[in-house]
């Protein structure tokens, strides 16, 4: 999914949506849109692995990932 809002303010009001997401119990393998920061800008990202491909992730809300551009992840045998 894109522009999910989760760094659209890049405040207080963004770790609440990413608690409540974290609550969810899922991953959520995100697109970033144009309507919010991208994590390579945010500092608090870092990076790791996920389906064969790197990820922007956050220690705090490890089930929020978003995908690098120029990365293939694998999904059910196919390359996206």
């Amino acid at each position: 999914m894109g522009d999910t809002g989760f760094n659209y303010f890049l405040d207080k009001r963004d770790d609440k949506l990413k608690e409540e997401a974290q609550k969810l119990n899922i991953t959520m393998f995100c697109l970033y849109g144009n309507k919010e920061e991208r994590p390579e800008n945010i500092g608090t990202y870092g990076i790791c692995s996920f389906c064969g491909g790197k990820v922007y992730f956050e220690p705090k809300y490890p089930n929020i990932l978003f995908a690098i551009d120029g990365e293939i992840y694998t999904f059910n045998g196919k390359n996206i």
